[in-house]
């Protein structure tokens, strides 16, 4: 599944020294089970994010939170 995300370009990470510490995966495919929810911008694109993940040796440092502000695009 993560070899798929990466191929996609949905996969973004942070790395330190060439190590992986960090992923989300970011894409436009949205389960049809929110299909019926009232989303406030009916004209933007869909961005879901379906996988954030961060090494237990990174954790509590902020990680998570660069990687969701990047996915949200700020």
């Amino acid at each position: 599944m993560i070899s798929k995300d990466l191929k996609r370009g949905h996969l973004h990470a942070i790395l330190n020294d060439g190590v992986f510490i960090g992923a989300v995966v970011v894409s436009d495919t949205q389960s049809t089970k929110y299909a019926g929810l009232p989303w406030l911008d009916q004209k933007g694109r869909t961005a879901v994010i379906h996988r954030l993940a961060v090494h237990p040796d990174s954790q509590g440092r902020g990680i998570g939170k660069q990687l969701l502000l990047h996915a949200e695009g700020g």
